[in-house]
Protein backbone atom coordinates (compact mmCIF):
# COMPACT_ATOMS: atom_id res chain seq x y z
CA UNK A 1 0.00 0.00 0.00
CA UNK A 2 2.53 2.30 0.52
CA UNK A 3 4.62 1.42 -2.49
CA UNK A 4 1.23 2.81 -4.42
CA UNK A 5 0.94 6.08 -2.74
CA UNK A 6 5.06 6.69 -3.08
CA UNK A 7 4.20 5.94 -6.92
CA UNK A 8 1.28 8.45 -7.35
CA UNK A 9 3.36 10.57 -4.79
CA UNK A 10 6.57 10.61 -7.60
CA UNK A 11 3.53 10.68 -10.41
CA UNK A 12 2.59 13.61 -9.37
CA UNK A 13 5.63 15.95 -8.39
CA UNK A 14 6.81 14.77 -11.96
CA UNK A 15 3.80 16.27 -13.98
CA UNK A 16 3.24 19.21 -11.45
CA UNK A 17 7.12 19.79 -12.89
CA UNK A 18 6.51 18.81 -16.15
CA UNK A 19 3.86 21.76 -16.62
CA UNK A 20 5.95 24.55 -14.73
CA UNK A 21 8.78 24.24 -17.45
CA UNK A 22 6.11 24.41 -20.22
CA UNK A 23 4.83 27.35 -18.62
CA UNK A 24 8.17 28.83 -18.19
CA UNK A 25 9.48 28.32 -21.87
CA UNK A 26 6.07 29.43 -23.25
CA UNK A 27 6.84 32.72 -21.25
CA UNK A 28 9.86 33.22 -22.62
CA UNK A 29 9.09 32.20 -26.02
CA UNK A 30 6.01 35.01 -25.85
CA UNK A 31 8.46 37.25 -24.32
CA UNK A 32 10.66 37.09 -27.60
CA UNK A 33 7.57 37.34 -29.98
CA UNK A 34 5.99 40.25 -27.77
CA UNK A 35 8.29 42.29 -26.96
CA UNK A 36 6.93 45.04 -23.78
CA UNK A 37 9.51 47.52 -24.77
CA UNK A 38 8.72 47.31 -28.60
CA UNK A 39 5.54 47.86 -27.96
CA UNK A 40 6.33 50.92 -25.70
CA UNK A 41 8.50 52.16 -28.52
CA UNK A 42 6.44 51.95 -30.76
CA UNK A 43 3.60 54.04 -28.82
CA UNK A 44 6.03 56.89 -28.15
CA UNK A 45 6.72 57.28 -31.80
CA UNK A 46 3.85 57.17 -32.78
CA UNK A 47 2.95 60.30 -29.89
CA UNK A 48 6.15 62.42 -31.03
CA UNK A 49 5.09 62.22 -34.90
CA UNK A 50 1.21 63.64 -33.69
CA UNK A 51 3.25 66.96 -31.77
CA UNK A 52 3.41 69.26 -34.19
CA UNK A 53 7.07 70.51 -35.11
CA UNK A 54 6.94 74.47 -34.39
CA UNK A 55 5.65 73.67 -30.73
CA UNK A 56 8.59 71.77 -29.98
CA UNK A 57 11.46 74.70 -31.15
CA UNK A 58 11.91 76.88 -28.38
CA UNK A 59 12.42 80.62 -29.46
CA UNK A 60 16.06 81.49 -27.49
CA UNK A 61 16.66 84.25 -29.61
CA UNK A 62 13.95 86.94 -27.96
CA UNK A 63 15.69 86.16 -24.52
CA UNK A 64 18.53 88.44 -23.10
CA UNK A 65 20.21 86.62 -20.63
CA UNK A 66 21.98 89.41 -19.54
CA UNK A 67 19.29 91.23 -18.44
CA UNK A 68 18.13 88.31 -16.18
CA UNK A 69 20.79 87.97 -14.61
CA UNK A 70 21.05 91.89 -14.13
CA UNK A 71 17.52 91.26 -12.69
CA UNK A 72 18.68 88.22 -9.94
CA UNK A 73 21.76 90.38 -9.05
CA UNK A 74 19.85 93.57 -7.60
CA UNK A 75 17.39 91.46 -5.68
CA UNK A 76 18.89 92.74 -2.34
CA UNK A 77 16.96 89.67 -0.35
CA UNK A 78 18.06 87.18 -2.70
CA UNK A 79 21.58 87.54 -1.07
CA UNK A 80 20.83 87.83 2.57
CA UNK A 81 22.25 85.02 4.81
CA UNK A 82 19.65 82.32 5.57
CA UNK A 83 20.74 81.77 9.14
CA UNK A 84 22.58 84.72 10.58
CA UNK A 85 26.32 84.30 11.49
CA UNK A 86 27.10 82.89 15.08
CA UNK A 87 27.88 85.15 17.37
CA UNK A 88 31.91 86.25 18.43
CA UNK A 89 33.49 83.58 20.66
CA UNK A 90 33.48 84.97 24.34
CA UNK A 91 37.26 86.08 25.28
CA UNK A 92 39.37 83.97 26.95
CA UNK A 93 39.59 84.19 30.54
CA UNK A 94 41.80 86.52 32.30
CA UNK A 95 44.99 84.29 33.20
CA UNK A 96 44.87 82.48 36.54
CA UNK A 97 46.56 85.44 39.90
CA UNK A 98 50.20 84.97 39.91
CA UNK A 99 51.48 83.49 43.06
CA UNK A 100 53.64 86.25 45.33
CA UNK A 101 57.35 85.83 45.48
CA UNK A 102 57.27 86.42 49.59
CA UNK A 103 61.11 85.80 49.04
CA UNK A 104 61.04 88.98 47.38
CA UNK A 105 58.85 90.85 49.18
CA UNK A 106 60.99 89.92 52.28
CA UNK A 107 64.69 91.25 50.46
CA UNK A 108 66.62 92.70 53.25
CA UNK A 109 64.77 91.54 56.07
CA UNK A 110 67.15 89.86 58.64
CA UNK A 111 66.41 88.27 61.87
CA UNK A 112 68.67 88.42 64.70
CA UNK A 113 69.52 85.81 67.40
CA UNK A 114 68.46 88.88 69.73
CA UNK A 115 65.12 88.24 71.86
CA UNK A 116 63.53 89.76 74.54
CA UNK A 117 60.92 87.75 76.13
CA UNK A 118 58.75 86.67 73.65
CA UNK A 119 59.88 88.86 71.04
CA UNK A 120 62.92 88.61 68.57
CA UNK A 121 64.88 91.48 66.49
CA UNK A 122 64.32 92.44 62.77
CA UNK A 123 66.28 94.21 60.69
CA UNK A 124 64.71 95.81 57.58
CA UNK A 125 65.73 98.58 55.39
CA UNK A 126 63.48 100.82 56.27
CA UNK A 127 64.19 100.00 60.24
CA UNK A 128 68.58 99.37 59.84
CA UNK A 129 68.41 99.99 63.93
CA UNK A 130 65.78 97.15 63.98
CA UNK A 131 62.71 96.34 65.55
CA UNK A 132 61.11 93.72 68.02
CA UNK A 133 58.11 91.33 67.13
CA UNK A 134 55.99 88.95 68.44
CA UNK A 135 54.51 86.29 67.15
CA UNK A 136 51.46 87.31 64.89
CA UNK A 137 53.29 90.89 64.39
CA UNK A 138 53.23 92.11 60.32
CA UNK A 139 56.86 92.71 58.17
CA UNK A 140 56.39 93.97 55.21
CA UNK A 141 53.00 92.77 54.88
CA UNK A 142 53.92 89.30 56.12
CA UNK A 143 52.80 88.12 59.67
CA UNK A 144 55.33 85.96 62.08
CA UNK A 145 54.01 82.66 62.47
CA UNK A 146 56.61 81.31 64.86
CA UNK A 147 60.46 81.11 65.82
CA UNK A 148 62.89 79.08 67.32
CA UNK A 149 66.70 79.34 68.21
CA UNK A 150 67.59 79.36 64.23
CA UNK A 151 64.98 80.52 62.40
CA UNK A 152 61.94 82.87 61.59
CA UNK A 153 58.58 81.34 59.56
CA UNK A 154 56.75 84.51 58.03
CA UNK A 155 53.14 83.51 56.44
CA UNK A 156 51.40 85.57 54.13
CA UNK A 157 48.02 85.68 52.82
CA UNK A 158 47.59 85.74 49.56
CA UNK A 159 43.43 86.62 48.86
CA UNK A 160 43.25 86.29 45.13
CA UNK A 161 44.74 82.36 45.95
CA UNK A 162 43.21 82.01 49.38
CA UNK A 163 46.12 80.91 50.73
CA UNK A 164 48.87 81.23 53.09
CA UNK A 165 52.20 80.94 51.61
CA UNK A 166 54.94 80.41 54.36
CA UNK A 167 58.83 81.17 54.31
CA UNK A 168 61.24 80.87 56.35
CA UNK A 169 64.51 82.80 57.09
CA UNK A 170 67.80 82.08 59.29
CA UNK A 171 68.69 84.34 62.60
CA UNK A 172 72.13 85.07 62.18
Amino acid sequence: MRTLNLEKIGFWSEFAIGILILFVLSQIVMNLLFDPTEVRRQNLSRDLQSVPPSSRLSDSSNVDIDEWGQKIIDKKDLWKPLVPPPPPPPPPPPPPPKRPDVAQMLQGVKASRQQIGQKIKIFTPEEPRGVLVGVGDTIKGCKVQSFDRSTVTFVYFWAEGKEEIPYTINRE
